[in-house]
């Protein structure tokens, strides 16, 4: 069955592969270091230099990062050849039972093969044994009908429709994991009436060593789900490419299909690759993999943001540069649309507009680095080359990769492995050590969950990663150094962390004697999960006044641990439910 270890497996593979990914990142990074190195010691005038000037030093001066195999891969045709040879190593993953690596390989081999091919057919097929396997007749369907669609061979077609029925008989029978009824997070809270999904009583406030900032306007109680947001723009890591939508981020249980045009990005629904292209995949088309081997994923955000903007601009370059020179960072508020009426455009003219906090200049000259050689693989792309004629619309071309690249890092408050997510009213929400609101994401769906109660005028915060009490002092900093993040939350600052952490409340006699229950509660198997949150709510809202005592903090870690597994069995859900619909 696709179970909880099933999953476990496939987190771990995750962990791994980000393992050799920081890895790769770490040699890149000392790479690009070399490089400044160099170019300060050969031209000590790139200290102070522009993005200009380091354009000029990039073309003249720093050889091929992208290496000859990637130089080839991102001009090659669709290959039934290394199609056969995907599936072929698939094929052997399968009779391992290692299901989910096999799926990556017959994704692989998707990916590869020609438009209406059988080879591209067989790949869809193959897929189905799978889902079989583990009980996931939906998208064991699915795959059948997509098969049959790209003239899967008559010769195969009696094993397929076996398959079929039985399929149709496990469903019929009730026996689809979509039958099964999931608890949802939604937006419990009276909703915001211009932005439904987020909770009525938050605002956007400038705060001082803060900036732009996520405020109580009202109380609210532990449980309460405050934000359900998608994502405003995606990028997904190359070694993610077969598994994550390039649009939405959603694995769909790796049921994805590929970008007719190239074998670099595959997507969860013909929705999805429709607009992935319009917004942005139709100016990476070809060179995806020159792009990938950037280090700094946030330097990949920095182009899709140019690039959707100037599809909301209709495409026209002479536009889109005359808004941006003439509103610069003067300061905007995401509160203050009306999501109820959408306008992307006035969501991007909101992301333009953004009021950022000053910071050091540490990594501005890697940006600079980075910015040029990004920009030398885009400028030989067609479309782009198309649009950007002149060496004024160059010149911008170069100048918004640069700042997008910066403004995009400052604005991410989630970064998932493989997966860097930029969202319109989420990106106000400030980072603290010592958060009061649990933050989850995962295919396409973000959502912040109050975990202590909040007060009025209080500042509604999140992790970006680290956690006091979890996470050593190191590890945060080296984690918020990520985030370019110099932290001001009460943990941090030298000036209220003593205070803060000797002058909470003494407890109640009763709250040992609520703690001992609450734990039996949680540890009965006849109470439902419902009623475990329940219990577990109703702790920390009565006794929140105590923390950070260590057995309250406690409870705040199993509290979010069963946020966790409670929303990744809803996003399971959603996925099934939606693809049982399209069977229908």
């Amino acid at each position: 069955m696709w179970n909880s270890h099933i999953i476990a497996k496939l987190l771990a593979n995750e962990q791994q592969q980000q393992e050799f990914q920081d890895d790769n990142k770490m040699f890149m990074q000392l790479t690009i270091t070399r490089y400044l190195i160099e170019a300060f010691t050969k031209n000590p005038h790139l200290a102070d230099g522009d993005m200009f000037a380091y354009r000029d030093y990039v073309q003249c001066n720093v050889p091929r990062l992208v290496s000859e195999e990637e130089e080839r891969n991102a001009d090659l045709p669709k290959c039934n050849v290394r199609a056969a040879k995907a599936r072929q190593e698939g094929n052997k993953l399968y009779l391992k039972k290692n299901y989910l690596e096999a799926l990556e390989k017959y994704n692989e081999s998707i990916c590869w093969a020609q438009i209406d091919s059988e080879d591209l057919a067989i790949g869809y097929a193959n897929r189905t044994a799978i889902y079989y396997e583990n009980e996931e007749y939906e998208f064991a369907m699915a795959n059948i009908a997509l098969a049959k669609r790209h003239k899967y061979p008559e010769r195969l077609m009696p094993k397929l429709q076996a398959r079929e029925l039985r399929c149709k008989g496990k469903i019929d029978a009730g026996e689809h994991k979509s039958s099964t009824p999931c608890p949802k997070l939604v937006v419990n809270v009276e909703p915001n009436p211009k932005i439904p999904f987020v909770a009525q009583g938050i605002a956007m406030k400038e705060l001082p060593h803060f900036g732009r900032s996520m405020v109580a306007e009202r109380d609210f109680k532990a449980g309460s789900v405050i934000l359900c947001e998608k994502p405003m723009m995606v990028s997904i890591s190359p070694e993610a490419k077969y598994k994550l939508c390039q649009s939405c981020s959603s694995e769909n249980f790796l049921s994805l299909i590929p970008c007719p045009h190239c074998v670099s990005v595959m997507y969860c629904s013909e929705e999805c690759w429709k607009k992935g292209w319009d917004v942005g995949h139709r100016f990476e088309c070809g060179i995806y993999d020159k792009l990938a081997s950037m280090p700094f994923d946030e330097c990949q955000m920095g182009p899709k943001m140019l690039f959707y903007g100037l599809t909301l601009f209709n495409d026209d370059v002479k536009k889109m540069r005359k808004y941006c020179r003439s509103h610069g960072r003067t300061g905007s508020n995401p509160f203050d649309l009306d999501y109820t009426k959408e306008n992307p455009l006035d969501a991007f003219k909101v992301f333009h507009t953004a009021k950022m906090q000053p910071r050091g200049h540490t990594l501005d000259n890697v940006y600079r680095l980075v910015t040029a050689i990004l920009y030398t693989i885009y400028i030989q792309q067609p479309l782009i080359r198309s649009l950007f004629v002149t060496k004024t619309q160059q010149n911008f071309l170069l100048k918004c990769i640069f700042e997008y690249s910066i403004v995009v890092n400052r604005l991410i408050v989630v970064r998932e492995p493989s997966i860097d997510l930029l969202h319109t009213v989420a990106s106000v929400c400030n980072h603290s050590c010592d958060p009061n609101t649990h933050v989850m994401y995962r295919s396409s769906q973000l959502k912040f969950v109050v975990i202590r109660p909040i007060c009025k005028g209080e500042q509604i915060c999140i992790s970006y990663g680290p956690i006091w009490g979890e996470t050593c002092a190191y590890e945060r900093y080296r984690k918020l150094s990520i985030f370019e993040i110099d932290c001001a939350c009460v943990v941090c600052n030298p000036n209220t962390f003593r205070n803060w952490l000797i002058n909470n409340k003494q407890q109640s006699p009763a709250f040992h004697n609520n703690l001992f229950v609450m734990k039996k509660v949680l540890l009965n198997e006849t109470f439902s999960n419902a009623d475990k949150m329940n219990a577990l709510q109703q702790f920390i809202q009565r006794y929140g006044y105590v923390h950070p005592l260590h057995l309250f903090r406690q409870v705040l870690t199993m509290y979010r641990e069963r946020l966790s597994v409670v929303f990744a069995n809803e996003v399971m859900f959603a996925m099934r439910e939606r693809i049982f619909a399209s069977l229908n």
